[in-house]
């Protein structure tokens, strides 16, 4: 009788895919990291969205549960404030030709 691990398949070996970014705003990446809360066995949840190129803080937001709910809030908020930011560094270099 044979068993289901001795037909299987090895899993491939490959390198994993590298990101490499030419230059800021390229390519985000996130992280959602377990804060300590007041009350033992309690947490908060960060969500921490960096630039690969800068390694700046692009965004962050806390919240007290983990699920995509929240991601897609940090995400869209984010998203939004890098808008403003580029809407206004726009608007000022627009003024500063005129």
């Amino acid at each position: 009788m044979q068993h289901h691990r001795g037909r299987a398949i090895d899993p491939s070996r490959r390198a994993p895919r590298r990101h490499q970014a030419q230059g800021p705003n390229q390519i985000w990446v996130w992280d959602i990291t377990w804060l300590p809360g007041p009350v033992a066995g309690t947490y908060y949840y960060l969500y921490l969205m960096l630039d690969l190129f800068s390694r700046k803080v692009v965004g962050w937001e806390v919240f007290a549960q983990e699920n995509s709910a929240c991601a897609v809030m940090m995400v869209s908020m984010v998203e939004y404030k890098v808008e403003l930011i580029c809407r206004a560094a726009r608007a000022l270099t627009v003024g500063s030709l005129t």
